[in-house]
């Protein structure tokens, strides 16, 4: 029975139906030919696994992020990045790596990290002479960083299902992703000096302090969540509560918000 399941699933694949499709109609097939599966046990596993108050951060991390994008705080960070690091050959590229970064401090996710820079960076990348392949192998290699600089939705999910503390695991992901940031920067200014990638713009302290100026305030928002959690003011659930409030808070300062 377990092959018919499998080869359901793989036979709407193939036909175009969504992955998530495939796999529960493949899944309900099965469930609904074994008399040996509780309908009822089924529906209180789902429950009790979804029935967590570590999980429910994710969704807040994932409105946080939304915000961002809406609210004009990702614009203000892309800004800022360039005016730090637009300077070094193959510019664009870093400021992408060191916007997901930074951005990943915030919204915890690698699709969502993925989405807004490629939105905003690969047109511009193009634009300026990066070819697009290049272009899109930065923006997917700088949003693994995601899941690794806290708040990760992955550690939330992992912290949650081998009972680990969740405030250890973001202190622990910080290094790596750091040194993950880090060491792209050094192949991508590499790769570019080989290419002849040009900058950006030239460094200027009166640019960076006034891209400070504008982008200090979302650069508060994992200060906000990291220091609350480690000084003990809330759980990483709240957090995720304080960082989407904070968020939605500088959207409707920025003017990118209304009621």
């Amino acid at each position: 029975m377990a092959i018919i399941m499998f080869g359901i699933m793989i036979l709407l694949i193939f036909t175009g139906a969504p992955v998530f499709v495939a796999m529960g109609i493949g899944c309900a097939v099965f469930i609904l030919t074994q008399d040996t599966i509780s309908l009822v046990g089924i529906a209180n596993h789902l429950f009790s696994g979804a029935n967590s108050f570590t999980l429910m951060a994710v969704p807040f991390y994932l409105l946080t992020g939304e915000l961002m994008n809406s609210g004009g705080i990702t614009r203000r960070i892309m800004d800022l990045a360039q005016s730090a690091v637009g300077q070094i050959s193959g510019g664009l590229a870093h400021v992408n790596i060191l916007s997901s970064t930074v951005m990943a401090g915030m919204s915890g996710s690698a699709s969502a990290d993925a989405a807004t820079t490629s939105v905003i960076l690969i047109p511009e990348m193009v634009a300026k002479g990066y070819p697009k392949p290049f272009a899109a192998a930065v923006t997917a290699c700088s949003a693994v960083i995601g899941p690794i600089i806290p708040p990760s939705i992955n550690m939330l999910i992992f912290a949650s299902v081998a009972s680990v503390s969740v405030g250890k695991m973001f202190v622990a992901g910080f290094l790596p992703g750091v040194i993950i940031c880090l060491y792209e920067m050094i192949v991508t200014y590499f790769i570019a000096k080989k290419r002849r990638y040009g900058i950006v713009t030239k460094f200027s302290w009166a640019n960076f302090f006034h891209a400070l100026k504008r982008g200090i305030l979302p650069l508060l928002t994992p200060v906000i969540i990291m220091g609350g959690i480690l000084f003990g003011w809330y759980t990483p659930t709240e957090a995720a509560v304080a960082a989407a409030l904070y968020a939605g808070l500088l959207g409707f300062l920025y003017g990118e918000l209304t009621w």
